[in-house]
C-alpha cells in the first residue's frame, strides 16, 4: 500500500469521525428538544388540567347564580303580585275617600252667587273727631252673615213632623212604633229622630273701592302700553263719568286691568255704565266695567243639632189614597192625645218620589 493511499485513507477515516460526531451533536439537540418538548407538554397538560378546573368551577357557579337569580325572581313575581293587590286596595280606599270628601263637599256645598237683596242703611262710622268723611272714604264695607241650611233626604213612604212642644216630640220618639189608622187599613210605622248632617256659619266682608275699578275683556293682541294710554284717554272723560288717573295695572292672564281714579266716588259713577267702547286706529273693541270688590270669610263655623221637636216616620206605605189624604190622616193621628200626639207645627208627607227638607238653625237644638 502506497504513501498516497494510506494518507487518502486517513483523511476519509478523519471524514467519517467528524461526520458521527456531527451526528451525535444533532442527537443531543434532539434530545434536549425532546426534553424542552416534554416540559411544555407537561405545562400545557397542567394549565390544561387547571383551565377545565376553572371551567368547573364557573359551570358550578353559574348554575348555582342562575338558581339564584330564579329563586329571586320567582320572589319579585309574587312581591310584584301582592304589590299590585295593594296598589289595588290602596286605589279602591283613595276612591272610597274622594267618593266620601265629595258626599261632605256636596252637604256643606252653598250656593256660590248669593241672590240680590235689598240692604238697609243702619248708621255711619265715626271717627274720634266726629263722623266719618265719606268723599275721602277710599272703601265702602260691608258685613254679612250667612248660615247655610241642612238639607235631609225625605224618601217614599216617609213623613216629617214638627210638633209645637218638643217632650211631644220626645214622647212620640220613645214610643217607637204606632199603628196608624188610614181609613182603609193600619199600618205599622217607626218613629225615630232626624239624622242631620253638619251646616256651616260665617261671615263675609266685602270692602267695594270708591277709586278702583275693574275692566274686563281686554283684547289680547294690543300692545299694554297702548292699551294704557287708551283707557287713560277713555276714563278720562267726564262724559262717561271718568275723572282724573292715578294708576293702571294689568293682568295679561285674566284679559283685565284695574283703574285707580284720584278722586273717591269716580269709580260709582263709571261703573254706572257696564259697557264701553274703545276706539282706536285700527278698530274699535268692547269692554265691561264692573266694582273692584275684595271680599274675605271670617268665623267660619260647623255646626251641628237634633232636631228636638221634629219627628222622622218610616213606613208609612202608599194604601192608594192622595198622597194629601194620607198626610191629612197622619196629622189628624199623631194630633190626638190618645196616642201620645199634641199640636202639629207642619208635616210632609212623600209616597214615592223623594223631597229634600232644609232645617234652619233655629230650628236645631245644639248636642
Amino acid at each position: 500500500m502506497g504513501v498516497e493511499e494510506l494518507q487518502q485513507l486517513q483523511e476519509e477515516l478523519k471524514h467519517w469521525q467528524n461526520e458521527v460526531k456531527n451526528a451525535e451533536h444533532e442527537k443531543d439537540q434532539l434530545v434536549l428538544q425532546k426534553l424542552d418538548a416534554d416540559h411544555l407538554k407537561n405545562l400545557a397538560q397542567d394549565k390544561l388540567a387547571k383551565l377545565m378546573e376553572e371551567g368547573k368551577e364557573i359551570n358550578a357557579t353559574m348554575t348555582n347564580r342562575e338558581a339564584e337569580f330564579e329563586e329571586k325572581r320567582s320572589r319579585f313575581i309574587e312581591n310584584s303580585s301582592e304589590l299590585k293587590k295593594d296598589i289595588t286596595i290602596l286605589q279602591q280606599n283613595v276612591r272610597a275617600v274622594r267618593a266620601k270628601c265629595k258626599e261632605i263637599a256636596a252637604r256643606t256645598k252653598f250656593q256660590n252667587g248669593l241672590p240680590e237683596k235689598k240692604v238697609k242703611f243702619t248708621h255711619v262710622d265715626t271717627t274720634e273727631n266726629g263722623i266719618l268723611d265719606l268723599e275721602k272714604t277710599k272703601n265702602i264695607c260691608g258685613q254679612f252673615y250667612v248660615t247655610t241650611k241642612i238639607p235631609f233626604e225625605l224618601e217614599g213612604g216617609q213623613a216629617l213632623i214638627t210638633f209645637e212642644e218638643e217632650k211631644v216630640a220626645q214622647n212620640i220618639i220613645k214610643k217607637q212604633r204606632h199603628n196608624v189608622n188610614l181609613d182603609t187599613e193600619t199600618v205599622e210605622a217607626k218613629s225615630t229622630p232626624v239624622p242631620l248632617e253638619v251646616g256651616l256659619k260665617f261671615e263675609i266682608h266685602v270692602a267695594i273701592s270708591r277709586k278702583d275699578v275693574c275692566v274686563k275683556h281686554l283684547p289680547g293682541y294690543v300692545p299694554e302700553e297702548c292699551l294704557r294710554d287708551k283707557l287713560e284717554l277713555h276714563f278720562y272723560k267726564s262724559k262717561v263719568g271718568g275723572g282724573e288717573i292715578d294708576d293702571v295695572q294689568f293682568n295679561t292672564e285674566a284679559k283685565m286691568s284695574t283703574i285707580t281714579f284720584t278722586d273717591p266716588g269716580v269709580a260709582q259713577h263709571v261703573v254706572k255704565r257696564r259697557k264701553h267702547t274703545i276706539r282706536n286706529s285700527r278698530d274699535t273693541y268692547e269692554v265691561t266695567v264692573c266694582p273692584h270688590i275684595e271680599s274675605h270669610l271670617e268665623k267660619l263655623q260647623i255646626f251641628s243639632g237634633i232636631a228636638k221637636r221634629t219627628v222622622l216616620l218610616t213606613g208609612v206605605r202608599n194604601v192608594g189614597e192622595e198622597e194629601e189624604t194620607i198626610q191629612d190622616l197622619i196629622e189628624i193621628f199623631f194630633q190626638k192625645p190618645s196616642n201620645g200626639g199634641g199640636e202639629i207645627l207642619s208635616i210632609k208627607y212623600v209616597s214615592d218620589d223623594s223631597v229634600t227638607a232644609y232645617f234652619e238653625e233655629e230650628d236645631l237644638k245644639a248636642e
